[in-house]
């Protein structure tokens, strides 16, 4: 008797950039996570909890290429691509996650506007809660999102990092390319 045990394959990539390491995750073609470090961890854990224990893999020569055009859309804006993304989350946090896409870039929400957009004007707290279980960073906008006092608030990977972002945002926002095309599939996508 032949044991075949099946196991989610998920593809692993990090790769520099002027923000530090940019970890992404792979699973089924689509970025299902992108992340400032090197950790595998956060990648593994929304494999696991949407098909089971994956097993990490590197990933190829065509999604480290694709990865580094990510990267280098969101270093210098300049890459016109169509991104191909999972987010895996809950119904609520899909629907705040699909309003940050809504933000234009270069430009910041408050979470208080952030709740009002998804119809839930006193879930402030929800919403930044949601803005931090996003997982796949800069691409789906949470850092775009400040509190109403116009402090900058909290950001999974540090308020200097969320800082450096909105600042390099803000200096490339006059440019006239637009910000990708998102291909939505899946869960939220």
């Amino acid at each position: 008797m032949d044991l075949i045990i099946e196991c989610p394959m998920v593809y692993t990539v990090c790769v520099e950039s002027r923000f530090g390491p940019i970890m992404g995750g792979y699973f089924e073609g689509r970025l299902v996570y992108l992340g400032f470090g090197r950790n595998e961890a956060p990648i593994r854990a929304i494999i696991s909890a949407y098909a089971g224990p994956p097993l990490p893999v590197s990933a190829s020569a065509s999604q480290r290429r694709d990865f580094k055009q990510i990267v280098r859309h969101i270093e210098r804006r300049s890459d016109r691509s169509r991104l191909n993304l999972h987010a895996i989350g809950t119904p609520f946090q899909e629907q705040v996650w699909t309003q940050l896409l809504k933000i234009p870039y270069g430009k910041t929400i408050t979470y208080k506007q952030l709740a009002e957009a998804c119809g839930m004007p006193h879930a402030s707290r929800a919403v930044a809660q949601a803005c931090g279980a996003n997982p796949i960073a800069v691409l789906i906008p949470c850092h775009r999102v400040i509190q109403s006092n116009g402090r900058i608030g909290g950001y999974h990977w540090g308020q200097e990092l969320k800082k450096a972002l909105l600042e390099h945002e803000a200096k490339l926002a006059d440019e006239s390319e637009p910000a990708p095309e998102v291909i939505k599939q899946g869960a939220l996508f």
